[in-house]
């Protein structure tokens, strides 16, 4: 039962993309904004809203359904795969935008460099507090 209300909260969650999504839109066009981006950022979380519910009409669509996505989601090896995969993506992010940092510098590109460096330094704090919560729960 506790999977069901876990597949629950995914549906509202993604509700919630689909309502902000329209407000974001409504109000870049109500204040006729010239800057595109929160007028493509407010479709872009619809969009993404209604895949997401359409996701869980489908995945809930059976007992069968529901019981194979909670067994993936709950096999060790997926969620060894999953965390491998997180690891991999962080370092290798830490790695290229550390050069990028240090190419954009040489190039003259400080503030690109200086916001890039500053994204690094942001995952490694949100690392960090991430690490100690979990450490604290174990």
């Amino acid at each position: 039962m506790e999977f069901r209300k876990k597949l629950k909260t995914r549906l509202y969650v993604a509700i919630a993309y689909i309502i902000i999504g329209i407000s974001i839109t409504a109000a870049a066009e109500i204040m006729n904004l010239e800057n595109e981006f929160f007028f493509a950022y407010g479709i872009a979380l619809v969009v993404c809203g209604i895949i997401r519910v359409r996701q869980y009409i489908k995945l809930t669509s059976s007992e069968e359904n529901i019981r194979k996505q909670e067994i993936a989601e709950s096999d060790e090896r997926n969620i060894a795969i999953a965390n491998k995969a997180r690891s991999w993506a962080f370092y290798f992010y830490v790695i290229l935008v550390g050069v990028a940092v240090i190419i954009l510098e040489i190039i003259g590109k400080a503030e690109i460099a200086t916001a890039a460096a500053m994204s690094i330094c942001a995952l490694i704090v949100l690392y960090w507090i991430s690490y100690y919560a979990i450490s604290r729960k174990m």
